[in-house]
């Protein structure tokens, strides 16, 4: 009889830890993946950074995690602002790499969807295409309130009273996105 206990009892101790095993390994996938968050934030970092050593820094670490990502079109994305970085990339090669980076993983992303919205609202403010720019930025504004952050209402209205005029937009539109990164 307390053969049969001690087996029963060694029997209940493998299954919990086999379920303890699964759950470690499930919460593993889960939270693994390609770090979309960091890579955003160091190359928006890297538009205004002056700093030798955090500049290189910053390189450094963007490289490993692209690299790590091995996606192509992030990669030719990541390519291009390191070519530009020691003269000074354009605006526009930093919201193109973003938009690439959300755009290939948007699925594993909770807020791509929203960030893509940002970045067509930044790209087509003043261009023809009103209908797209219009849905954007109505999807956007719908969001923000949404959250009730009072940071990401802060940097949106800066944004809408700008208009699109002032010289600190684009490092509006990206401080909004850092924003909802964080």
């Amino acid at each position: 009889m307390a053969a049969v206990k001690g087996v029963k009892t060694v029997k209940r101790v493998l299954i919990l830890i086999v379920i303890i095993i699964i759950a470690i390994v499930v919460y593993k996938l889960i939270t693994a993946g390609p770090a979309i968050k960091p890579v955003a934030d160091n190359v928006i970092r890297l538009r205004s950074v002056s700093d030798p050593l955090e500049k290189a820094k910053l390189v450094s670490e963007t490289d490993s995690l692209v690299a790590d990502m091995e996606k192509k079109e992030v990669s030719e994305r990541w390519q291009q602002i390191t070519n530009c970085l020691n003269q000074g990339c354009n605006d526009k090669q930093y919201f193109d790499f973003l938009i690439v980076l959300f755009t290939k993983y948007q699925s594993e992303m909770a807020k791509s969807n929203f960030l893509l919205n940002i970045l067509a609202v930044q790209r087509y403010w003043d261009a023809a295409d009103v209908i797209t720019f219009s849905k954007a930025m109505s999807y956007v504004d719908e969001e923000i309130e949404a959250m009730q952050r009072n940071d990401l209402k802060k940097t949106w209205t800066r944004i809408v009273e700008c208009n699109n005029e002032c010289a600190e937009n684009n490092s509006l539109f990206l401080e909004l996105i850092r924003q909802v990164l964080a």
